[in-house]
This record gives structure tokens, sequence and C-alpha cells, in this order.
């Protein structure tokens, strides 16, 4: 990654550096192209006043024309192109013409102008006295009449179409070559752009190194916590500072290798929770079946009550494994209809009332005087309600008080407990699937933490939604919200009164046949 950052910064460079020459070079050629030929232009109607002091020098009369002409005679070569003028106006060639009435410039000895230039030129406008130019090539020229009008041309008489001779305008042509100023600084402009270059690549090398480094870094990490390594952490933004994306990318990694963390922990204390909860029952049904075989046990009846119990027990933990597997897959279907939220908790409390006895702890009620309605499964209802308050037994110290109500918001049910609470860390956490707090009390067998998992499934299965968080005797409070009832159409028929919903012992399933009561499920 770090070559791949160099290479591209450099790439950024030497591409800036060769745009910015190509414009330089471009716009002092057009620059340089602009000023010459406008410096023509103003040269260009000075030819003419020199050319007639050159002729009345040599003492000349007669019309221009004439006067062109003997000039040339006396002097051999071209009025209009002696070395004096051309180093006085600072050009290449500058020459005599005569241009026909066609725009034609006459061939007959004259200078014709630079290559690529037109071959013709507007009469008309060099008449009336305007200055024409152009460039062609490396070369700009310029033009300029010398009188506005002539009978004959310069180079004398010219036969036309009927043998007559055409008149023409005498021209005065002027030729100079551009030279950029860039042309004479090209050299020390390569220089800069090396020594540029060279910068450049230093600069990124070490830019591509600082930028690949929280990149390899964050690479390094996620391999290591591949091969199991969950402990590894990368370093966080201080606190306050606005992370950048790096530092977002490292946060993040540092969550995701928490969460794996918390999860394996988590794990492996379910593994050793369900392998309690079937030993257990297990060591109890293999030890009666002993007995009863080898005739030591005198009571038949209890010892297969034990047996009919403890078998619950299992089929209880296995249901709810596969439960929550169903949940998990969204494999769960609900059967909903409209019920009273209050009649199913004061079926659930009525359900653990002796269980709440043999532990010696109060179990109350507050429903309030009307009913909450619901839309909702009934059985799945009653195992959340059992659930929480069978979890709330596990940990309550003397109390467990369940209530019912309705808001703005919807109807919800609590279930409050006086125990030793739960850690303000563990809180977020307490509906997780495998998730055990570390804040169970050591007396009391605290479950394989699947009850409150499910209840979290179940609830998000209605649409509500589920929290924990300190109740006001001390304890923990869980918060069932379920979304609220709405009315019907006034136009539709009243639905049927939903047949109350029958809470068996198990939440969501008929007790096993046989004498012995079942005892309380395990919770979260």
């Amino acid at each position: 990654m770090t070559r791949r950052l160099t290479l591209a910064i450099v790439g950024v460079v030497v591409a800036t550096l060769l745009v910015a020459m190509l414009t330089t070079v471009g716009l002092g050629r057009a620059t340089a192209r602009r000023n010459t030929e406008q410096g023509l232009r103003a040269q260009a109607t000075n030819v003419q006043q020199l050319v007639e002091l050159g002729a009345r020098g040599f003492g000349l009369e007669g019309d221009v024309v004439g006067r062109l002409q003997q000039l040339r005679g006396l002097i051999g070569q071209d009025p209009c192109d002696i070395a004096i003028l051309r180093r006085v106006l600072q050009v290449n060639t500058v020459s005599c013409a005569t241009v026909l009435p066609g725009g034609a410039l006459r061939s007959g000895g004259v200078r014709s102008l630079p290559d690529g230039a037109p071959d013709r030129l507007d009469v008309d406008a060099l008449s009336r006295g305007q200055v024409l130019s152009g460039s062609a090539g490396g070369e700009v020229w310029a033009a300029t009449a010398l009188v506005p009008h002539l009978s004959s041309g310069w180079g004398g008489p010219a036969p036309g179409a009927g043998g007559e001779a055409d008149g023409g305008l005498v021209v005065a042509l002027l030729t100079r070559q551009v030279t950029s100023p860039v042309t004479a600084v090209r050299g020390w402009l390569l220089v800069a752009a090396g020594l540029a270059v060279a910068l450049g690549v230093a600069v990124a090398a070490v830019l591509g190194r600082r930028l690949a480094r929280p990149v390899v870094a964050a690479e390094s990490a996620a391999a290591r916590m591949a091969a199991g390594d969950l402990s590894v952490r990368l370093p966080e933004p201080p606190a306050g500072a606005e992370p950048d994306e790096l530092g977002r990318l490292a946060r993040s990694l540092n969550l995701l290798a928490a969460s794996l963390e918390r999860s394996r922990l988590a794990e492996q204390r379910f593994l050793l929770s369900i392998s309690h909860d079937l030993r257990t029952p297990l060591t109890s049904i293999r030890g009666y079946a002993d007995a009863l075989r080898d005739g030591a046990l005198t009571d038949v009846d209890r010892g297969a009550a034990v047996i009919q119990q403890e078998a619950w027990r299992l089929e209880r933990l296995v249901r709810d494994l596969l439960d929550l597997a169903r949940l998990e897959a969204r494999q769960f279907r609900l059967e909903p209809q409209l019920l009273d939220l209050a009649q199913v908790a004061r079926r659930a409390v009525d359900a653990s009332a002796a269980t709440a006895a043999a532990a010696g702890l109060e179990l109350g009620a507050e429903a309030g005087d009307g009913p909450v309605p619901v839309q909702g499964d009934p059985d799945r209802l009653a195992q959340v309600a059992a659930n929480l308050v069978e979890n709330a037994l596990k940990f309550a110290s003397n109390r467990v008080e369940v209530a019912v109500g309705a808001d703005a918001d919807g109807p919800w049910l609590t279930v409050a407990d006086d125990g030793p609470g739960i850690e303000e860390e563990d809180l977020p956490h307490v509906f997780d699937r495998l998730y055990v707090g570390r804040s169970r009390p050591a007396r009391k067998e605290a479950g394989s933490g699947l009850g409150l998992a499910i209840v979290r499934e179940l609830v998000s299965l209605h649409g509500g939604a589920v929290l924990a968080e300190r109740a006001p005797t001390g304890g923990t409070r869980l918060v069932v919200r379920l979304p609220v009832v709405r009315p019907a159409p006034a136009h539709a028929a009243a639905p049927p009164a939903a047949a109350a919903p029958t809470l068996a012992p198990t939440p969501g399933e008929a007790p096993p046949p046989g004498p012995a009561p079942p005892p309380p499920a395990s919770g979260a």
C-alpha cells in the first residue's frame, strides 16, 4: 500500500508539473505572437514614410511607383528591403509588393508572404488605409498600403485578359520570427521540474508510510483477531477529538474485538451452565432409576415423580434452545389476537406464587382498574411474562413487583426486584443470547441465560422493545413496551372478545402429565 500511495503522489506531482509547463509554454507563445503582431502592425504604418524619405533623399521625382522604380535601379535591390531598414524595424524581411485588384500578390520578383499565410489580401481594406496582419508557422506578417490608389503595379504592367495593364496597390510586407520568452528559460524550467519531482518523491515516500501505518496496523489487528487473539487493540484518538476515517476504523475494530471477546466469554459461561443444567437432572434420573432397579427405593411413587420432574426440566431446556434458534432464524410464527395485558400479567403472577412463597419472597401485581389491550399471541406473551417473573425471583431479596399500564407510547409491562441489581456495564447486555451477568448471586442458580434472550426475540416479533434499568427499590427493573393498538374503523363490526389465554406452568406449552409439579424454570 505504501508503494501505491507513493506512486500516486508522485504521479500527481508529475501531472501537475506537466500541465503547468504546457500551460506556461502555450501562454508564453500566444502572448509573444500577440505582442509581435501588434508591434508589426504599428511598424507597418511607418514603412511608407521611410520609403518616401528614401526616395526624396535621392532627388527622385514622379509618382510613388516611379520613384520606387528609380530607387530600385539606383540601389540594385528592393528599396523596402534595404539592410538598414530591416535593422531599424527589427524584422526578418520587409519588401514592397503589388496587390492586384482581385487580391492576389504580383509574382514578378516580389517576395511572398511566409509559408502558410493567405495568398490573397483584402484590397478594399488596404485601400482604406487598414493594416492587415496574421501569423503562419513561427512567423508573423503585416501588410499596409504605401499609397491609397495606384494605376499601375510595382513590377511594371502585367497583361490582363484583354492585354491591357492591370492596376494594383503597392504595399509594404513585414515579417518577424516569433520568439517566446519561455524559450530562453526552458533549460531552467526543466531543472526546476526535476528538482520538484525529486522533492515530490521524498515527500510522497514519507507521507505514504505515515498514511499507510494505521491501515497496516488495522490489517495486522484484523489478522490477529481472525487467528483467535481477541485481546488486540488499536490506538484511538484522544477523548474529545474529532476522529477521522482511520480513527473511526480503529474504534470500530476495537469495538468488534471487545464484542467478540464478550461473546466468547458468554459462550464459555453458557456451555458451563448448560452442562450443569443437563448434568443435574440426568444425575437425579440415573440415581432414582438405579434405586428402582435395585429395589432400594421404598417410595416408588416419589421416585417416579422425581424422574418425571427432572425429565420435564430437560425437555424445557431443550425446548428453550430450539425456540431461541427458531426465533433468531425468523422461523417463528405468531397467532396474534386482541387480549388484555393485565390479565396476562396476573396469570403469570398466580402461576409463580407457589414458587415465590417457597423461596420466602413476596410477589405483587399492580394492574390498574381497566384492561390494557394489546395485539399479540397469547401463549407467547404469557411466556414473556413468565420468563420475566421467574428471572426476577432468582435475584430478588424480599419482593418482586409486576406492573402493567399504558401511555401515549403504548402498553407496557414491568417486573422489578429488590435484589443486588445489575452493574451499569451489564444493563445493555442482559437480553443478549448466552449472557450471564457478573452480579448473579452465588446462593441461587442463575440459569442458562436463555430466558431473557427469548423474551427479547418474542417482544421484537410483536413489534415492541425491551430494556433493563435500575429499579427504585435498588434492584433491577425489566421493561417491555408493545405497539399501540389501533382502534377499528367506526363502520367495521366489533371484533369478538378474545378468549383469555390459559397460562401453563411452562410458558407456551402444556405441562406433562403426572402428579409432580414442574420446578421453577431457569432464567437469564
